[in-house]
């Protein structure tokens, strides 16, 4: 898994991303202790209306904070106990791309409407349309930058005639 730093609010946490089919469904499962200010960070890839959560082999309580694709918290379930099987509903349309496990009472100054950035994965925190301008800006340039080989090429061999 990948690692970073998630700040939501004024709280920040260590975590490891978990982006693989593999990676997202063993999440903290069987894991004994998680140290304080580490968590692992579920990217679902795009914002998602419902996220059911598997807790059936959680071995202690957490807290989860559900963030979207521009960085806003937009649900939090906190003392989530073992064996229970909470899950986040999208509610206005405000669905959520990242779920954020930490220990049970880390997340307690954390409300919903906080912004949250991630740092550590060059992909993360570049929502669609950013990815697209980029793209489209480095495909401008490359375009820009033919032309004027073109252009300059043509010059050249101008003058040897």
């Amino acid at each position: 898994m990948i690692t970073g730093t998630i700040t939501v609010g004024s709280k920040q946490w260590a975590v490891q991303i978990a982006r693989t089919s593999s990676e997202l469904r063993a999440g903290l499962s069987n894991v004994e202790v998680l140290a304080a200010d580490n968590g692992i960070l579920f990217d679902m890839g795009s914002d998602q209306d419902s996220i059911p959560i598997n807790m059936s082999e959680m071995l202690f309580n957490l807290d989860i904070i559900f963030i979207n694709s521009t960085g806003g918290v937009v649900g939090i379930v906190r003392g989530v106990v073992p064996g229970s099987s909470p899950a986040f509903e999208a509610g206005a349309g405000l669905g959520a791309r990242f779920f954020l496990e930490v220990n049970a009472g880390e997340a307690v100054d954390v409300e919903v409407g906080d912004g949250a950035s991630i740092e550590g994965d060059p992909a993360e925190g570049v929502t669609s349309p950013q990815l697209i301008g980029v793209v489209l800006g480095a495909m401008g340039l490359a375009a820009v930058g033919a032309a004027t080989g073109a252009i300059v090429t043509k010059a050249i061999r101008g003058r040897g005639k």
